[in-house]
């Protein structure tokens, strides 16, 4: 029986030795192959090795980025927009005056370059007086469909701009600065007598005074104290049968354009010739269906150009 006893604890014991040296062997190959691993009781270098493989790590990381300098880029799209600002100064210069201004020159579509923007800017071969903007036609519905029809069928225009996106994502009335203040800019320098108009839309439900949420026309120039522009368009527009016209600044106190990019642009180098148009959605609709109203309205525009 003691002989027995003897043996099976001998056989534990070296059992026991087995796995003990197994697990020792293990974990020695462990930490030869861990970087954040020392010597037992070196803790400093312990810490300074993890801090240097994270560092390691964040370098490495570093070569599988490629650098971005906005600053460069800017300059790009200004330098593309200045191309299409220059296209636009040749064609206007290149405009053949006349006196009957008759709708018998083609509009030629500047192109913009698709990186920067792909809005529409055409222009006519002859002279006319009137540069008429769009600038939020998906935002303000039907107003692209207005300047084209009025661009069709009115002499006067000789160029029109109409953007194709969204305002969220570019306001030419707020952003600055952009390509459409250059251009109205440029258009004012070229042509004697011209006139920048835009064409808005606003819901009537949402203004504040009765008198704004009765109005289909909001006009102004951009200041209440200059009401020239607004007051004679006001004045053409009622004595040819449309209703609802008001002018900011003598009407109503809303919806003045005073914070408008474009129109900033032009006050500043001393040009006041700009009309802004506020319309509510069913004169929008009605001036799309109805061609004696678009008539009317765009012999309106032409009388503009004599002021």
């Amino acid at each position: 029986m003691i002989a027995r006893f003897v043996l099976i604890t001998a056989v534990l014991l070296i059992g026991l030795g087995a796995i003990w040296a197994y697990e020792l062997v293990f974990s020695a190959r462990a930490t030869a192959n861990d970087p954040t691993t020392s010597l037992k009781g070196n803790d400093d270098k312990l810490v300074q090795i993890t801090r240097s493989a994270k560092n390691k790590t964040k370098q490495d990381s570093h070569h599988h980025l490629i650098p971005v300098n906005l600053d460069e880029i800017q300059p790009s799209k200004q330098f593309m927009s200045q191309l299409v600002v220059q296209k636009f100064e040749s064609a206007l210069e290149n405009r053949e005056s006349s006196e009957s201004r008759a709708i018998n020159a083609p509009f030629d579509q500047i192109e913009f370059d698709a990186a920067v923007s792909q809005d529409r800017l055409s222009v006519r071969g002859q002279f006319g007086g009137v540069f008429l903007q769009a600038p939020h036609r998906l935002a303000d519905k039907h107003t692209g469909t207005i300047v084209e029809k009025l661009a069709d069928s009115t002499a006067v225009i000789d160029a029109f701009f109409i953007n194709q996106r969204h305002r969220r994502e570019l306001d030419y009335s707020r952003h600055s600065p952009n390509v459409l203040s250059d251009l109205s800019l440029s258009y004012l320098r070229h042509t004697e007598r011209g006139v920048v108009v835009q064409i808005h839309g606003f819901a009537q439900e949402k203004r504040k005074s009765a008198v704004a949420r009765d109005a289909h026309f909001i006009l102004s120039s951009g200041h209440k104290g200059a009401l020239k522009l607004p007051s004679k368009f006001s004045q053409c527009l009622q004595q040819s049968g449309f209703s609802g016209v008001t002018v900011f600044g003598k009407d109503v106190d809303e919806l003045g354009a005073t914070q408008n990019v474009v129109k900033r642009a032009l006050h500043k180098h001393q040009f006041h010739r700009f009309l802004h148009i506020e319309m509510s959605l069913s004169q929008r609709i009605s001036l799309t269906k109805s061609t004696a109203e678009l008539t009317r309205f765009s012999e309106c525009l032409a009388a503009l150009v004599a002021i």
